[in-house]
C-alpha cells in the first residue's frame, strides 16, 4: 500500500512540475515571424496533449467521485420528495389563502377610498356653509383633516405591494425598453454568417474574428 501511494506522489510530483512547466512558457512567447507562429501552434497542442494526460491520471477518482456524487443525489431527491408531498400541498392551500386576502384588502382599499373621499366632500361643504353663514373665507383655506380608513392587519402577517405590467401595445414602448433578442440574433449570425447583416438590419455590426483550436 506504502508502494502505491509513494507510485502516485512520484506521478502527481511529475505531473506537477509538467504543467508548471508549460503554463510558464506561456509568458515568453511572442509570435512576429511564421516560425514563432508555427511553434505557438505546437504549443498549444502539447497545452491539449497534457490537458489529456492530467484527465487520464485522475479518471479512476473522478468516475469514483461522479458515483459518490449520483448516489447521494439520488439519496437527497428521495427525501426532497417525501418533502414535497406535504409541501406542495400546504404551498397550495397558502396561495389559495393569500389570493382570498389579496382580493379583500383590494376591495376594501376600493370602499375606503370611496368612503374617504365622501367623508372629504361633506366637510368641504360643511366648511363652505360655514363660511358663506360667518363671512370668514380664511376658513376655506384651512387644509380638511380626515382620518384614512385602515385596512384590516393580522399579526404575523404584512403586505407588500407586487407591481406588474401588461403590453397593450407595442409600438409604444419607449426605444429604451426595446431589448433585441441577443440569443436569436446569434443563431442567426452563426447559421447565416455574413449574409445576416442584411437580415438583421444596420442595428447590429456583424464580426468575424478567427478562433484557433487544437486537437491532438
Amino acid at each position: 500500500m506504502e508502494e502505491i501511494i509513494d507510485d502516485q506522489t512520484t506521478e502527481t510530483t511529475e505531473l506537477t512540475r509538467s504543467v508548471d512547466a508549460i503554463t510558464a512558457k506561456v509568458e515568453t512567447l511572442v509570435i512576429e515571424t511564421t516560425e514563432a507562429y508555427e511553434a505557438t501552434g505546437e504549443f498549444l497542442k502539447n497545452c491539449k496533449k497534457t490537458a489529456k494526460q492530467v484527465e487520464a491520471f485522475y479518471s479512476e477518482d473522478l468516475t469514483a467521485a461522479t458515483d459518490k456524487k449520483k448516489a447521494a443525489e439520488a439519496e437527497r431527491k428521495e427525501v426532497s420528495n417525501k418533502i414535497k408531498l406535504f409541501t406542495d400541498k400546504l404551498d397550495r392551500a397558502e396561495r389559495a389563502a393569500k389570493n382570498l386576502m389579496s382580493n379583500f384588502l383590494t376591495k376594501q382599499e376600493v370602499a375606503n377610498r370611496k368612503a374617504d373621499a365622501d367623508r372629504r366632500k361633506i366637510e368641504e361643504e360643511k366648511r363652505l356653509d360655514l363660511a358663506i353663514e360667518t363671512g370668514h373665507e380664511e376658513i376655506l383655506e384651512k387644509p380638511i383633516a380626515v382620518v384614512m380608513s385602515e385596512v384590516p392587519k393580522v399579526e404575523g402577517t404584512y403586505t407588500v405591494d407586487v407591481w406588474g405590467y401588461e403590453i397593450i401595445d407595442k409600438t409604444k414602448i419607449n426605444a429604451a425598453f426595446i431589448i433585441p433578442d441577443e440569443k436569436a440574433i446569434g443563431q442567426v449570425v452563426r447559421s447565416m454568417k455574413e449574409k445576416a447583416q442584411e437580415l438583421i438590419g444596420e442595428g447590429v455590426k456583424v464580426t468575424c474574428r478567427k478562433d484557433i483550436r487544437a486537437r491532438v
